[in-house]
């Protein structure tokens, strides 16, 4: 379902200041609260000139120190990633630059990568997995899309005695971790743009090492804007990848790096272009890879390695510099899509179908597990809060009649956790209703349930997680968007 909204037809004063070429376009993005300034830096995009400074962060400079200070010494470093396109191309460009920084100062420093699996341990940061990390003699996890609101686990790290730099685009909870924090979300964040996506932070970081080495005169100005160019193309995929608005620097950033996509270096991307055929028209003939393209054939691809199985794969493909490898990771990529699609579709029928034959006028609770709601008390909907509430553990509540007048509740067998936040998004799409998509794990002796929840403008669904916090191992994500566990 589509829903208009009727602007009232405010147009810039300064609209005599016009070009005379293109005055409608001037007219549609002055009717969209743009100012002329805005205008202007919209339609006349400079790299150099509309980036901003990565150290307005307020610990960017004591992230890029700390850096610096372990792989001087050697010690051994974990970027922590997270299993989304978004996640894996932030993981892929800090261990790119890391690696660059190692060559460069011709030391023994190492780093790992860990990217959590979706189904067996959800959202955010997973404890057993930090426990690990410390155990294996990491001393510091610089984490990429993840972290604002692992609290516990950040703690746990450093009482290991790791540091940890978190990058993250998600909003923060009440409380905020114990650590350096480089998020444009966090309160008083003095970064001009907040929306930047995962990848988007991690190459601000990314962007301030490199200047820091070019200061100390350790790179030249040259081999900081070779390098840093060659990024962008992994900035443009996950920055497409994770929905987020295409202005200011994400505008900036997808438009360069559309640029350097289509010279891409990258076997793995080459590769995952020819498998997707991304790069010719249903003739055959050759053309250039845009925003469409990465939306709707490379991402899907990245994403379905996180869906179905580990993220691992499609981490693997974008760090490969073996052709072979690269075309037998994008060969499996596309299996794999193509599983996640039918699993999707015949899921988000049988949703559909149950709810096409009552009506859907609340929330929707699509729960992929029997017996769900055999017990006492499920989440209610009142005024864009989540009141009541629980933790969808499938001992202890149930369905009450006030409630299904509230949620529109779809009960089925076991679904794969990955398509969750498919179904829960093609709900909402249809019906204009917040959704969740749920369903049940194996977790070592025990349960656990993973779940994903997709909204409309009117309503925060993160706030409404928060509401029930104290239910929930992990949670987190965006207004619109979120995971939890």
């Amino acid at each position: 379902m589509k829903k208009w909204n009727l602007l009232a037809n405010k147009i810039a004063e300064d609209a005599k200041n016009w070009p005379d070429e293109n005055p409608v376009l001037y007219r549609l993005l002055a009717s969209r609260g743009l100012s002329a300034e805005q205008i202007k830096n919209f339609l006349e995009l400079n790299y150099r000139e509309q980036s901003h400074d990565p150290f307005l962060f307020k610990d960017m400079r004591a992230a890029v120190d700390l850096i610096n200070s372990r792989l001087a010494v050697g010690d051994k470093i974990t970027v922590y990633g997270d299993y989304d396109a978004d996640g894996v191309t932030a993981t892929a460009v800090m261990f790119r630059i890391l690696n660059f920084l190692i060559d460069k100062n011709k030391n023994t420093a190492k780093i790992d990568i860990y990217i959590p699996h979706r189904e067996t341990e959800g959202y955010g940061m997973n404890r057993e997995a930090v426990q690990e990390i410390a155990d294996n003699g990491t001393k510091l996890i610089i984490t990429v899309d993840t972290g604002i609101r692992s609290v516990k686990e950040i703690a746990l790290a450093r009482e290991k005695g790791v540091d940890v730099i978190l990058t993250d685009h998600h909003e923060p909870g009440e409380q905020i971790p114990d650590c350096l924090i480089i998020n444009p979300k966090v309160k008083n964040s003095a970064y001009p743009f907040r929306d930047l996506a995962g990848v988007g932070v991690a190459f601000k970081l990314t962007q301030a090492l490199l200047q820091s080495y070019r200061e100390k005169e350790k790179i030249s100005g040259k081999e900081k804007e070779v390098f840093e160019k060659w990024l962008l193309d992994l900035v443009a995929i996950g920055t497409v990848a994770d929905l987020v608005p295409l202005i200011d620097e994400n505008r900036i950033l997808v438009n360069y790096g559309l640029v350097v996509l289509n010279k891409t270096k990258s076997v793995g991307i080459q590769k995952l272009i020819t498998a997707a055929q991304s790069a010719v028209d249903k003739n055959g003939n050759k053309k250039e890879i845009d925003a469409w393209q990465i939306g709707y054939q490379l991402a899907p691809r990245l994403n379905a390695a996180g869906r179905l199985g580990r993220a691992n794969t499609a981490y693997e493909l974008l760090i490969t510099q073996d052709e072979q490898e690269a075309a037998d990771i994008a060969k499996e990529l596309n299996k794999t899509n193509k599983k996640r699609q039918d699993i999707t579709q015949e899921i988000f029928a049988q949703a559909d179908s149950a709810l096409a034959a009552g009506e859907a006028n609340g929330p929707i609770v699509f729960a992929v597990w029997p017996g769900l709601f055999d017990h006492k008390e499920t989440p209610s909907f009142e005024e864009g809060a989540w009141g009541g509430g629980n933790n969808f553990d499938s001992n202890q509540a149930q369905l009450t009649e006030e409630t299904k007048n509230k949620a529109n509740t779809n009960l089925n067998a076991l679904w794969p956790a990955g398509v969750m936040g498919l179904v829960a998004g093609k709900l909402t799409e249809k019906y204009y209703r917040p959704s969740l998509a749920i369903t049940e794990k194996d977790a070592g002796a025990g349960k656990k349930v993973v779940g994903s929840a997709r909204s409309i403008p009117e309503f925060n669904v993160t706030a409404a997680l928060e509401e029930c916090a104290k239910f929930l191992k992990n949670f987190g994500g965006h207004k619109q968007a979120a995971g939890f566990t």
